[in-house]
Parts: C-alpha cells; structure tokens; sequence
C-alpha cells in the first residue's frame, strides 16, 4: 500500500470512527453505568489511538512532500547545469587545438603568476 492510500484510508476511518462514535452514544444509555463506562473509555482509547496514527502519517506525508519537492528543485538545477556542461563541451570541440612552444606556455605561465600576485596586493 503507497503512503497516499494509507492516509487515504486512516481518512476514511475517521469518518467510520465518527459513525461508530454516535452508535455509542446511542447505545450507552441502556447499559450499566459500569459497561458504560467501559465502552465510553473502549471508544475513546480507539477514538486517541487513531488520531496519534493519523497526525504521524500527515506529519510524514509533509515531510515527504517538502523531500519531493527539494528533489524536484535540485533535478531541474542539475539538468540545467548538465545542459551548460554538455553546449560548453560542444563548444569546445569545435574550437582548433592551441599550437604553443613550451617555452611559451612558460611565458603565459609567468605572466598569469604576476597577474595573481598584483592581485593580492591590492
């Protein structure tokens, strides 16, 4: 049973237990003041137990809503970044290979350390 039905159906209960509570209070009447009070506390154990049942599972059933919906936020960010990735890869493979002697990588590359230390001094 999915966690949808079986609010669903603690929902449904709650309808029967109302019917079932008017039943009692119908009944009762003509019964002993002791097998009153057993079948008024009988009903109100069933009538407790059944409302801390249903508060946990819509307590859960929110939890799980707001996971849901968190999951939903990160998947749209994550294909999102995954199409970002997949045009930036497409672009790459059009561009022509850089042809540079080693000797001017190591320029760049001396270059770019200056840049970074002007940078941390400012």
């Amino acid at each position: 049973m999915q966690f949808q039905e079986l609010c669903e159906d603690l929902e449904n209960r709650q309808f029967t237990l109302d019917t079932v509570n008017k039943k009692v209070a119908e009944v009762v009447q003509a019964l002993s003041v002791k097998d009153r009070e057993d079948m008024e506390n009988s009903v109100k154990k069933l009538t407790h137990e059944h409302e801390r049942v249903y508060t946990v599972a819509v307590e859960h059933r929110n939890v799980l809503s707001l996971a849901l919906n968190a999951r939903e936020v990160y998947q749209f960010g994550l294909e999102r970044v995954d199409q970002w990735m997949d045009e930036r890869a497409e672009k790459l493979k059009n561009l022509e290979p850089l042809k540079l002697s080693s000797a001017e990588v190591e320029k760049q590359a001396e270059k770019a350390k200056v840049r970074i230390r002007n940078k941390r001094i400012e």
